[in-house]
């Protein structure tokens, strides 16, 4: 569920350069082709649909998100270094787009390169703090460092943002079982479960299975099986969807 969802940071923050409709049959088409990226496309026509955006449009506001969205689809199909340039255009482009710092700050962190992508999430924060995406990508990525207290606090803040994001639930509780805070863990991930339905408990029952505790199937329900392995993992303080 993580990287799914820290994959898709696009629009928030970009209120001051909002794309209007356009009367371009073409350009439309493009716009949305691009736009497919936020689903997960990042086929050659959807990189190539963006590019046509940034090189035809005239409003700012679409050649921002053109860029940010060929961004995403770039680091991942691992081209990072393509990536960092999309992202860096639309910061260029719209200084206060928060979204853009985000997705950035999520592949400085892939990177390993921990100042800089601090360094972005907090630009992120300060562009709009009512961004719940940037508070929960900040987090996770100090959950992956270890650092439960920091993830705790910056989740937590997304959560007063939003407290509808299963995404955020998952990372709470991440960092209260990092905490050793295993009923507060177990409520979270509960929550995080009751938000995304089926789908995350299917990825939670993978990731059990997969780190050796039986959850009891791959089949989306919550059963006892899936319950005692769960908070046998959080006991453990197993990472879950951290591997």
């Amino acid at each position: 569920m993580q990287k799914t969802v820290l994959a898709l940071v696009l629009a928030t923050g970009l209120s001051a350069c909002a794309t209007p409709q356009t009367a371009s049959g073409g350009l439309a088409a493009d716009e949305k082709l691009c736009a497919a990226i936020e689903a997960g496309a990042n086929g050659a026509a959807n990189l190539a649909a963006c590019s046509r955006v940034i090189e035809n449009a005239d409003d700012r506001g679409a050649r921002v998100l053109a860029y940010n969205r060929r961004g995403i689809a770039q680091r991942d199909a691992g081209r990072e270094a393509e990536a960092l340039a999309d992202f860096n255009a639309a910061i260029r482009l719209a200084p206060m787009f928060s979204a853009a710092y985000t997705n950035r700050g999520t592949l400085y962190s892939a990177q390993g390169k921990d100042a800089l992508a601090v360094q972005s999430f907090q630009a992120a924060i300060r562009a709009n703090p009512d961004n719940p995406s940037a508070y929960n990508t900040y987090s996770w990525h100090l959950v992956s460092r270890g650092d439960y207290e920091g993830a705790l606090t910056q989740v937590n803040r997304s959560l007063a943002v939003d407290d509808q994001r299963e995404s955020s639930f998952d990372t709470q509780g991440h960092a209260l079982m990092g905490l050793g805070q295993a009923t507060q863990a177990e409520a979270a991930f509960n929550r995080a479960m009751e938000l995304g339905g089926a789908e995350v408990v299917r990825l939670y029952q993978k990731a059990l299975s997969d780190k050796g505790y039986d959850p009891g199937g791959r089949d989306g329900e919550v059963d006892a099986r899936m319950r005692a392995g769960l908070e046998a993992c959080i006991r453990d303080n197993c990472g879950l969807l951290l591997d």
